[in-house]
Protein backbone atom coordinates (compact mmCIF):
# COMPACT_ATOMS: atom_id res chain seq x y z
CA UNK A 1 0.00 0.00 0.00
CA UNK A 2 1.65 3.68 -1.06
CA UNK A 3 -0.32 6.58 0.06
CA UNK A 4 0.19 10.16 0.51
CA UNK A 5 -1.28 10.65 3.76
CA UNK A 6 -1.41 14.18 4.81
CA UNK A 7 -0.10 17.50 3.00
CA UNK A 8 0.60 20.62 4.97
CA UNK A 9 1.77 24.51 3.42
CA UNK A 10 2.47 27.43 5.04
CA UNK A 11 3.73 31.07 3.38
CA UNK A 12 2.93 30.00 -0.13
CA UNK A 13 1.30 32.24 -2.91
CA UNK A 14 -2.16 33.12 -1.65
CA UNK A 15 -1.63 30.74 1.41
CA UNK A 16 -0.48 32.78 4.54
CA UNK A 17 -1.40 30.87 7.29
CA UNK A 18 -0.76 27.07 7.23
CA UNK A 19 -3.45 24.74 5.84
CA UNK A 20 -3.71 21.23 6.15
CA UNK A 21 -5.30 18.13 3.72
CA UNK A 22 -5.10 15.07 5.82
CA UNK A 23 -6.42 12.65 3.44
CA UNK A 24 -6.66 9.84 6.54
CA UNK A 25 -9.43 12.18 8.07
CA UNK A 26 -12.50 10.50 6.29
CA UNK A 27 -15.13 11.68 8.62
CA UNK A 28 -17.09 8.57 8.47
CA UNK A 29 -17.91 9.64 4.89
CA UNK A 30 -20.29 7.58 3.35
CA UNK A 31 -21.81 9.32 0.21
CA UNK A 32 -19.51 7.34 -2.24
CA UNK A 33 -17.44 3.90 -1.21
CA UNK A 34 -15.31 4.50 -4.58
CA UNK A 35 -13.84 7.58 -3.09
CA UNK A 36 -11.96 5.87 -0.19
CA UNK A 37 -9.50 3.21 -0.88
CA UNK A 38 -7.50 1.69 2.42
CA UNK A 39 -9.01 4.02 4.57
CA UNK A 40 -7.56 6.73 3.10
CA UNK A 41 -9.28 9.51 0.56
CA UNK A 42 -8.21 8.43 -2.64
CA UNK A 43 -11.06 10.85 -4.69
CA UNK A 44 -11.44 14.50 -4.20
CA UNK A 45 -12.91 17.39 -5.49
CA UNK A 46 -11.50 20.77 -4.10
CA UNK A 47 -13.85 23.52 -5.23
CA UNK A 48 -14.13 27.25 -4.36
CA UNK A 49 -14.82 30.74 -5.73
CA UNK A 50 -12.70 32.59 -8.43
CA UNK A 51 -8.96 33.70 -7.09
CA UNK A 52 -9.36 31.58 -3.88
CA UNK A 53 -5.74 29.21 -4.92
CA UNK A 54 -7.27 26.12 -5.95
CA UNK A 55 -4.54 26.02 -8.66
CA UNK A 56 -1.99 26.90 -6.45
CA UNK A 57 -2.87 24.36 -4.46
CA UNK A 58 -2.29 22.08 -6.82
CA UNK A 59 1.02 23.79 -7.58
CA UNK A 60 1.94 23.49 -3.80
CA UNK A 61 0.91 19.65 -3.54
CA UNK A 62 3.02 18.70 -6.91
CA UNK A 63 6.23 21.07 -5.72
CA UNK A 64 7.79 17.94 -4.14
CA UNK A 65 8.46 16.79 -8.20
CA UNK A 66 10.52 19.92 -8.23
CA UNK A 67 12.45 19.55 -4.91
CA UNK A 68 13.24 15.42 -6.06
CA UNK A 69 13.94 15.78 -9.61
CA UNK A 70 14.89 19.73 -10.86
CA UNK A 71 13.10 21.41 -13.50
CA UNK A 72 9.16 22.81 -13.72
CA UNK A 73 6.48 20.44 -14.62
CA UNK A 74 4.20 23.91 -15.69
CA UNK A 75 5.51 27.26 -16.19
CA UNK A 76 5.19 29.25 -12.50
CA UNK A 77 5.63 33.16 -12.87
CA UNK A 78 5.09 36.13 -10.38
CA UNK A 79 5.30 35.81 -6.41
CA UNK A 80 6.08 32.64 -4.67
CA UNK A 81 6.12 33.60 -0.62
CA UNK A 82 2.32 35.15 0.41
CA UNK A 83 2.53 38.60 -0.58
CA UNK A 84 0.92 39.81 3.50
CA UNK A 85 3.12 37.75 5.54
CA UNK A 86 6.77 38.81 6.93
CA UNK A 87 8.04 35.00 6.99
CA UNK A 88 11.10 34.63 4.75
CA UNK A 89 10.26 30.72 3.35
CA UNK A 90 7.31 28.48 2.24
CA UNK A 91 7.08 25.06 4.42
CA UNK A 92 5.96 22.06 2.60
CA UNK A 93 5.29 18.89 4.56
CA UNK A 94 4.43 15.25 3.10
CA UNK A 95 3.73 12.07 5.08
CA UNK A 96 3.65 9.26 3.45
CA UNK A 97 2.71 5.21 3.88
CA UNK A 98 4.92 2.58 2.05
CA UNK A 99 3.37 -0.38 2.96
CA UNK A 100 4.41 -0.61 7.20
CA UNK A 101 6.70 2.32 6.99
CA UNK A 102 5.89 5.96 7.54
CA UNK A 103 7.98 8.69 5.64
CA UNK A 104 7.67 12.21 6.18
CA UNK A 105 9.54 14.43 3.98
CA UNK A 106 9.45 18.62 4.52
CA UNK A 107 11.10 21.41 3.31
CA UNK A 108 11.30 25.00 3.14
CA UNK A 109 11.79 27.48 0.41
CA UNK A 110 13.13 30.67 -0.05
CA UNK A 111 11.86 30.70 -3.88
CA UNK A 112 11.20 28.44 -6.66
CA UNK A 113 14.99 27.73 -6.86
CA UNK A 114 16.43 27.95 -3.30
CA UNK A 115 16.20 26.07 -0.27
CA UNK A 116 16.24 27.41 3.06
CA UNK A 117 16.44 23.28 4.64
CA UNK A 118 15.29 20.06 4.13
CA UNK A 119 14.87 17.18 6.56
CA UNK A 120 13.55 12.94 6.16
CA UNK A 121 12.01 11.38 8.89
CA UNK A 122 10.91 7.33 8.46
CA UNK A 123 9.27 5.66 11.48
CA UNK A 124 9.66 8.61 13.47
CA UNK A 125 13.62 8.76 12.67
CA UNK A 126 15.44 11.50 11.46
CA UNK A 127 17.35 10.29 8.48
CA UNK A 128 18.87 13.43 7.81
CA UNK A 129 18.35 17.30 8.27
CA UNK A 130 20.03 20.25 6.59
CA UNK A 131 20.02 23.51 7.52
CA UNK A 132 21.38 25.49 4.33
CA UNK A 133 20.76 28.91 6.17
CA UNK A 134 22.94 28.26 8.67
CA UNK A 135 25.65 25.01 7.28
CA UNK A 136 23.80 22.94 9.77
CA UNK A 137 23.68 19.12 8.52
CA UNK A 138 23.16 15.96 9.97
CA UNK A 139 23.62 12.75 8.23
CA UNK A 140 23.82 10.45 11.33
CA UNK A 141 21.26 8.15 10.47
CA UNK A 142 21.40 6.84 6.53
CA UNK A 143 22.48 3.19 7.36
CA UNK A 144 18.69 2.66 8.56
CA UNK A 145 17.92 3.44 4.96
CA UNK A 146 21.19 1.14 3.81
CA UNK A 147 23.23 4.14 2.30
CA UNK A 148 25.64 5.05 4.72
CA UNK A 149 27.79 4.38 1.78
CA UNK A 150 27.20 7.93 0.15
CA UNK A 151 29.98 9.87 0.14
CA UNK A 152 28.95 13.34 2.65
CA UNK A 153 31.95 14.99 2.04
CA UNK A 154 31.30 15.13 -1.90
CA UNK A 155 27.93 16.47 -1.60
CA UNK A 156 29.00 19.00 1.15
CA UNK A 157 31.49 20.23 -1.38
CA UNK A 158 28.69 20.57 -4.35
CA UNK A 159 26.65 22.73 -0.88
CA UNK A 160 29.64 24.78 -0.38
CA UNK A 161 28.78 28.15 -0.29
CA UNK A 162 30.36 30.62 -1.99
CA UNK A 163 31.65 34.42 -0.92
CA UNK A 164 30.44 35.88 -4.29
CA UNK A 165 26.85 35.75 -4.33
CA UNK A 166 26.71 36.55 -7.91
CA UNK A 167 27.73 33.20 -8.71
CA UNK A 168 26.08 31.10 -5.81
CA UNK A 169 24.09 28.46 -7.31
CA UNK A 170 20.93 27.08 -5.93
CA UNK A 171 21.57 24.67 -2.83
CA UNK A 172 21.07 20.93 -4.59
CA UNK A 173 18.57 19.22 -2.05
CA UNK A 174 20.61 16.53 -0.67
CA UNK A 175 17.16 13.68 -0.90
CA UNK A 176 17.67 14.44 -4.75
CA UNK A 177 21.48 13.89 -4.10
CA UNK A 178 21.14 10.82 -2.44
CA UNK A 179 18.99 9.04 -5.08
CA UNK A 180 20.89 10.27 -7.41
CA UNK A 181 24.88 8.66 -6.07
CA UNK A 182 23.62 5.82 -4.15
CA UNK A 183 22.92 2.24 -5.31
CA UNK A 184 19.68 1.80 -3.63
CA UNK A 185 18.13 -1.70 -3.96
CA UNK A 186 15.11 -2.21 -5.90
CA UNK A 187 13.06 -2.29 -2.55
CA UNK A 188 14.03 0.58 -0.90
CA UNK A 189 12.01 3.27 0.42
CA UNK A 190 13.61 6.23 -1.16
CA UNK A 191 12.87 4.23 -4.63
CA UNK A 192 9.33 3.76 -3.60
CA UNK A 193 9.15 7.71 -2.98
CA UNK A 194 10.88 8.55 -5.97
CA UNK A 195 8.23 6.33 -8.18
CA UNK A 196 5.25 7.88 -6.50
CA UNK A 197 6.24 11.51 -6.71
CA UNK A 198 7.24 11.06 -10.70
CA UNK A 199 3.23 10.50 -11.17
CA UNK A 200 2.31 13.45 -8.58
CA UNK A 201 1.02 15.65 -11.79
CA UNK A 202 -1.56 18.42 -12.37
CA UNK A 203 -3.15 18.81 -15.41
CA UNK A 204 -4.54 22.62 -15.89
CA UNK A 205 -5.95 24.23 -18.91
CA UNK A 206 -3.22 26.55 -20.41
CA UNK A 207 -4.33 30.38 -20.19
CA UNK A 208 -3.14 32.78 -22.84
CA UNK A 209 -4.91 35.87 -21.91
CA UNK A 210 -1.53 36.81 -19.57
CA UNK A 211 0.09 36.81 -22.68
CA UNK A 212 -2.18 39.76 -24.07
CA UNK A 213 0.57 41.88 -26.76
CA UNK A 214 2.03 44.45 -24.29
CA UNK A 215 0.86 47.56 -27.06
CA UNK A 216 -2.51 45.67 -25.77
CA UNK A 217 -1.73 46.20 -22.43
CA UNK A 218 0.08 49.98 -22.62
CA UNK A 219 -3.47 50.93 -24.50
CA UNK A 220 -5.30 49.47 -21.08
CA UNK A 221 -2.99 51.02 -18.90
CA UNK A 222 -3.77 54.57 -20.25
CA UNK A 223 -7.28 54.44 -19.54
CA UNK A 224 -7.15 53.05 -15.97
CA UNK A 225 -4.57 56.35 -14.89
CA UNK A 226 -8.21 58.23 -14.57
CA UNK A 227 -8.10 57.03 -10.87
CA UNK A 228 -11.70 56.81 -11.57
CA UNK A 229 -11.35 53.67 -13.97
CA UNK A 230 -8.95 52.34 -12.18
CA UNK A 231 -11.65 52.37 -9.36
CA UNK A 232 -14.27 51.14 -11.53
CA UNK A 233 -12.34 47.87 -12.63
CA UNK A 234 -11.50 47.51 -8.70
CA UNK A 235 -15.03 47.79 -7.86
CA UNK A 236 -15.76 45.34 -10.40
CA UNK A 237 -13.74 42.82 -9.46
CA UNK A 238 -14.79 43.12 -5.83
CA UNK A 239 -18.33 42.77 -7.24
CA UNK A 240 -17.53 39.55 -8.98
CA UNK A 241 -16.24 38.22 -5.27
CA UNK A 242 -12.73 38.92 -6.12
CA UNK A 243 -11.86 41.05 -3.13
CA UNK A 244 -8.58 42.90 -4.34
CA UNK A 245 -6.91 46.61 -4.09
CA UNK A 246 -5.27 47.66 -7.80
CA UNK A 247 -2.34 49.77 -7.78
CA UNK A 248 -0.94 51.46 -11.35
CA UNK A 249 2.39 52.25 -10.97
CA UNK A 250 5.01 54.59 -13.33
CA UNK A 251 7.74 51.65 -13.57
CA UNK A 252 11.55 53.82 -13.70
CA UNK A 253 11.71 52.69 -17.67
CA UNK A 254 8.61 54.83 -18.24
CA UNK A 255 6.18 51.52 -18.49
CA UNK A 256 3.44 51.36 -16.62
CA UNK A 257 2.49 48.06 -14.42
CA UNK A 258 -1.04 46.69 -12.41
CA UNK A 259 -0.74 45.98 -9.11
CA UNK A 260 -2.54 43.73 -6.16
CA UNK A 261 -1.75 46.14 -3.39
CA UNK A 262 -0.60 43.98 -0.78
CA UNK A 263 2.56 44.94 1.73
CA UNK A 264 4.15 43.84 -0.74
CA UNK A 265 3.16 45.03 -4.64
CA UNK A 266 2.05 41.74 -6.76
CA UNK A 267 2.55 42.07 -10.76
CA UNK A 268 -1.59 41.76 -11.54
CA UNK A 269 -1.00 39.59 -14.84
CA UNK A 270 1.65 37.47 -13.18
CA UNK A 271 0.07 36.42 -10.35
CA UNK A 272 -3.79 36.45 -11.00
CA UNK A 273 -6.25 33.24 -11.71
CA UNK A 274 -7.13 32.57 -14.45
CA UNK A 275 -10.92 33.40 -13.85
CA UNK A 276 -9.46 36.77 -12.75
CA UNK A 277 -7.71 37.47 -15.95
CA UNK A 278 -10.99 36.12 -17.77
CA UNK A 279 -12.89 38.83 -16.15
CA UNK A 280 -10.75 41.87 -16.78
CA UNK A 281 -10.08 41.06 -19.88
CA UNK A 282 -13.81 40.87 -20.48
CA UNK A 283 -13.87 44.44 -18.90
CA UNK A 284 -11.24 45.65 -20.99
CA UNK A 285 -13.16 44.97 -24.24
CA UNK A 286 -16.49 46.16 -22.67
CA UNK A 287 -15.30 49.79 -21.27
CA UNK A 288 -15.78 52.77 -23.79
CA UNK A 289 -12.42 53.79 -25.30
CA UNK A 290 -12.89 57.24 -24.42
Amino acid sequence: MKMLKKFTLKNYKNFKDEISIDFKNTAGYQFSTDCITDGTISKMLIYGRNASGKTNLGKALTDIYTTMFGGRRYVDTGIFLNADSADEAATFSYEFKFENNELVYRYARFSNQELRDEELLIDGKTIFSCDFENNKFDFKNLDYIKAETASIDRYLQSVDISDDEEFQEPRLPFLRWLISNVALSIDSILIKLANYAQRMLMITVGNGISRIPRRMNDSFYELLEDSNRLTDLEDFLNGMGIECRLILKKLPDGQKELYFGHKKLVPFYETASSGTLALVDLYRRLIPKS
